[in-house]
Formats: structure tokens, C-alpha cells, sequence
């Protein structure tokens, strides 16, 4: 009886290794191989290899199960296909899916979602209705995975033996920044406050017949020097950081087709090994960071995070992984049962809340402590930056005001943030009267017509305070890229040339 249990046994397994689609494994590979050439090869191979191993003990698991499941077994491989694209590829096809006419049905990540279960069970039921045409169809699959394979095997090879023209250190700023004999003791507190894109004053009064007087009106009371024209010089948060803390421009990428990892990946990286960071912490600076950032090998100790600070992010970017699926689930079964879901919107929300309660504490902490060492504190706040979620006392946003073109949205959170702002100003002022603060928006309001954005979504706020109210050398046009460039120049002996004030426009 054990015999035949075991020959059983042995038959099922002989059979599920004869049918077992091993094709559709290949697909973790190309995509891994593909992700290692777009980030420029500095994504950890440990890493990649660690993934690799993750997704397909997970696939090959999960073929198994289908292949167990008499209804679904003939068209395991349609099934699986479908699903690992969607997986690995769901950033890409939802934003490709989402311009243009398509965009009228698929608006949201849920809707997407939607979309994408109704094309599977069409495709399923057309080849139930015509079963000969399906064994042709995963013959194609199978050659098409195959040829992809070898294809991304090539480029990767060819990236290997060209990889010196895609170091990292090709995209990364080099000014030369020397210590000058710098006695701790004479350096001054430095506090870099960031509220994710505020816009200028100008644009608040135009664009918005919003009156932001009461704020500027504040600030020159204690002594800050505003550059009502200030711009940013780009357009997305990783790249405008990067460009400041590096006192320089980015370097153009090599090829149009790098546009967009420049503007991720190079710019979080860049955020991270910064010149000017680099540069306080060999003077005996102590960094302190409050941003949604990992900078020094140091993360952040706010609850909001940017998306792609570490391998594993960059190795997900453009997988479902990426999306808060929790979220996604609740969004999708409230479509269904119509039940009523506690939203992303709460819980982003409390946390915005929770990181600005954060700031507070270590601004009051910081502020009065007696350190020896002089800091450097970076504050980079997810306000007013959108999701628009919080309204000016720091309750719910009404549900009308939530989209990122709200204009009364981001109006409400903007005077939310001035709250906090002019609560932080205040302790600094009081109990640390020699630090040097600096607010800066990164890039401003983007939710502008496209031919607006080119020059308006750039204009930020930037007022800076130097304790000796100097300000000979500041000019009211100052870009982002030249804050530090004057700060070092004041205060640590620089002779750092300004560079022309220029704002760039993504292009893609």
C-alpha cells in the first residue's frame, strides 16, 4: 500500500515537473537585470541576488498552486504572465495607462486595478470559447520571455564593460570646500527648514488672491531677509535637495533616456553623501535628520518617507510593492461591498501631524541643549506639499479640498504650516539668538497648466537669518543652489563664485 502511495506520489510529482512553465521564471530575471542598468549599476548585487532568490521561490510556489487547481491548470501560464507583469511593471503601465484618453476610467490606483481583473477574465473567457488557439499563445509567451531574457543578458554584459561611463561619481557635483583652521567653537547652529513646496508670496497673491503678508510681516520682525523672487532650480524635491546640499547643479545626464533615473536616483543618492554635509561634519558638525531622507547613513526620524532611499525601494520602484497596498485593498473593497473605509487620508494625516509634533520637540530640545559641538539641523516637512489632508487648525481637510489641483487645499495646509513655522522661528530666536536659519521651499505649488509650471511651480519661499543681520550679499533673485554657497562664503572662510541663478524643467 506505502508502494503504491509512493509511486502516487512520485507520479504527481514527475507530472507537475513535465508541466511546470519554467519560462515564466525568467521574468524576475530581465526585470532585475533591467533595474540594475537604470540605477547605474550602485544598486548592492547582494541585494539584487537576494530579491531574486525571494521572487522566485515565491513564483514557483505559486505556479505550483495553480497548476493544483484543475479549473486554472491549462491556463496557468496566461494567468501568471498577466499577474507578474502587473506586479513588476504596475508604476509603468499604470502611469502609461493613465494619460490620454484612458484617463477618463482609470483615475485612481483602484480603478486601475479594476480595469486590469476585467481584461483578464475577457482574455479567459476568449480562450475558453477557443481552447486551440491557447497551447499557440503560450508557445509565444514562452519565446517572448526567452528572447527578452537574452536581450537585457546582452545589455547587461554591455553595461559591465561600459560601466565607467555610468558612475555614480560622473553625476555628483565636486566643489572644492576646505576647513580653513574653523575652531568649533565659533561656528554658529545651522537650522535648514524645508516646508515641501511653499510657494513665494507673489504667487500666493496672484494665482491664489491669497494675502501671505501676515507671514512675511513676521519674519522681517525677526530679522530674516526674504528673496521674494527666489526660484527653485528643479522641478521634483530629490533633485532641488541635492543640487542645495551639493552647492551645484546636477550633472546632465548622459542620454535622454537617463531623465528619469537623474531625477530619482540621483538625486536621493546624492542627498545622501551631500558636499555641504561632508563638509560641516569633517568641521565637527552634529547632524540632525528631520527629513524624509536617509543622509549620512543616518534615516530620518520623521514617520513620512521618501519612496526609494534605500536598494530594496529602488529594486520595487516600479512594482505594485511600491503602491500602500493595504490602502489599495480597502480601496478596492469598499468599491465592492460599498462599505465605508478609514482612508490613507487618516493615516497620512496622523502622521503629518505626529512628524510636526516631531520637529517641535527636537527644535526645543536642540535649541536650548548647551552642546559643545555646533549642529546642523535639516527639517523637511511634508506640508504643504499635497496629499492636501490637513486644514489650517490641524483638523480633517474636507473631502472636496483633497486633490492635489485644490488650490483652497493646499492654501489651508500652507497656513497650517505657518503655525509651526512661526512656533520654531520663536524658540530658535529666543534660545539659540546666534544660529543662522534658513527656510527654503524646495520647488513651489505644481499643479499649474504645463506652460505655467515652467515658471511658476519654481517660485519659493527663501528667507534666511544670519544673527549680524548682514545681508550685503543676498539678492532677491537668489536661487536654491546658491543658499549655501553665500552661508560658507559668510561663515567658514569660502570663496565659493555664485553660479547663475537657472530653473529646469523636466522634459519627459
Amino acid at each position: 500500500m506505502n508502494k503504491i502511495a509512493a509511486n502516487t506520489k512520485l507520479t504527481f510529482i514527475k507530472e507537475i515537473w513535465q508541466k511546470f512553465p519554467w519560462f515564466l521564471l525568467l521574468i524576475p530575471v530581465f526585470y532585475l537585470i533591467q533595474t540594475f542598468i537604470i540605477y547605474h549599476g550602485d544598486i548592492s548585487i547582494i541585494s539584487i541576488l537576494k530579491q531574486l532568490l525571494i521572487w522566485e521561490l515565491s513564483f514557483s510556489g505559486i505556479i505550483a498552486i495553480f497548476l493544483l487547481l484543475k479549473p486554472l491548470k491549462k491556463y496557468t501560464a496566461l494567468l501568471i504572465s498577466f499577474l507578474a507583469i502587473l506586479y513588476f511593471y504596475f508604476n509603468r503601465i499604470y502611469a502609461a495607462a493613465s494619460t490620454g484618453f484612458t484617463s477618463l476610467l482609470i483615475h485612481s490606483y483602484t480603478n486601475f486595478i479594476i480595469c486590469c481583473l476585467i481584461l483578464c477574465l475577457l482574455v479567459l473567457f476568449y480562450f475558453r470559447m477557443k481552447p486551440t488557439q491557447l497551447p499557440g499563445f503560450v508557445k509565444w509567451i514562452k519565446i517572448t520571455y526567452i528572447i527578452t531574457t537574452l536581450y537585457f543578458i546582452v545589455q547587461g554584459i554591455f553595461f559591465l564593460f561600459n560601466k565607467k561611463e555610468y558612475n555614480l561619481s560622473n553625476y555628483k557635483p565636486k566643489v572644492q570646500l576646505l576647513k580653513n583652521n574653523l575652531s568649533e567653537k565659533q561656528l554658529p547652529n545651522i537650522y535648514f527648514i524645508v516646508p515641501d513646496s511653499y510657494t513665494s508670496n507673489s504667487i500666493l497673491q496672484t494665482n491664489f488672491n491669497y494675502n501671505n503678508s501676515a507671514m512675511n510681516t513676521f519674519l522681517q520682525q525677526q530679522g530674516f531677509f526674504i528673496a521674494d523672487s527666489s526660484a527653485s532650480n528643479y522641478f521634483y524635491s530629490p533633485v532641488s535637495i541635492a543640487a542645495t546640499l551639493n552647492l551645484d547643479y546636477l550633472p546632465k545626464a548622459h542620454s535622454p533616456k537617463d531623465q528619469n533615473d537623474l531625477i530619482l536616483f540621483s538625486g536621493l543618492r546624492l542627498i545622501e553623501k551631500a558636499n555641504l554635509l561632508q563638509f560641516l561634519n569633517s568641521c565637527g558638525y552634529q547632524i540632525y535628520n528631520l527629513s524624509p531622507f536617509t543622509i549620512l547613513n543616518t534615516r530620518s526620524k520623521l514617520l513620512i518617507h521618501y519612496y526609494g532611499s534605500s536598494d530594496e525601494d529602488l529594486i520595487k520602484y516600479n512594482t505594485i510593492e511600491s503602491v500602500n497596498l493595504r490602502y489599495l485593498a480597502q480601496s478596492f473593497l469598499s468599491k465592492i461591498t460599498g462599505k465605508q473605509r478609514k482612508t490613507e487620508i487618516e493615516e497620512n494625516t496622523n502622521k503629518k501631524r505626529a512628524d510636526m509634533q516631531t520637529i517641535s520637540d527636537y527644535i526645543t530640545t536642540l535649541s536650548t541643549s548647551n552642546n559643545k559641538k555646533p549642529n546642523f539641523i535639516y527639517v523637511h516637512t511634508a506640508l504643504p506639499h499635497p496629499p492636501h489632508v490637513i486644514d489650517s487648525t490641524g483638523a480633517y481637510l474636507d473631502p472636496e479640498f483633497r486633490m492635489d489641483t485644490s488650490r483652497i487645499g493646499y492654501i489651508r495646509q500652507l497656513a497650517f504650516v505657518n503655525v509651526y513655522l512661526k512656533k520654531w522661528v520663536t524658540q530658535i530666536r529666543k534660545n539659540d539668538s546666534s544660529a543662522i536659519i534658513i527656510i527654503q521651499g524646495d520647488h513651489g505649488f505644481r499643479a499649474f497648466p504645463k506652460e505655467q509650471n515652467k515658471t511658476d511651480a519654481f517660485k519659493i519661499l527663501n528667507a534666511i537669518y544670519f544673527p549680524n543681520k548682514d545681508y550685503k550679499d543676498l539678492y532677491s533673485t537668489i536661487s536654491s543652489v546658491n543658499t549655501f554657497r553665500l552661508v560658507l562664503n559668510k561663515y567658514f572662510h569660502q570663496n565659493l563664485p555664485l553660479l547663475k541663478d537657472s530653473s529646469f524643467f523636466p522634459k519627459f
